[in-house]
């Protein structure tokens, strides 16, 4: 969603290109959003189901990766 935007990304980012290739990956594996939270702790993706969100998981083996659900 577009209402959902970390004003911190765009100066963040400048000093760590590594973040936001991780939110290009979240969104190549199917997120509906993804973003950083806070001042850059982490890059979180939201999927439309957790199929979609554990198909994801397994591109993300190479980070510390956790599935979380909404209630």
């Amino acid at each position: 969603p577009e209402d959902l935007v970390n004003d911190f990304e765009e100066s963040v980012f400048a000093v760590l290109p590594r973040l936001p290739e991780l939110k290009q990956r979240l969104y190549g594996e199917g997120a509906a959003w993804a973003g950083m939270s806070g001042s850059g702790s982490t890059i979180a993706g939201s999927f439309a189901d957790a199929a979609a969100r554990d198909r994801a998981m397994r591109a993300f083996a190479d980070v510390r990766a956790v599935a979380c659900e909404t209630t």
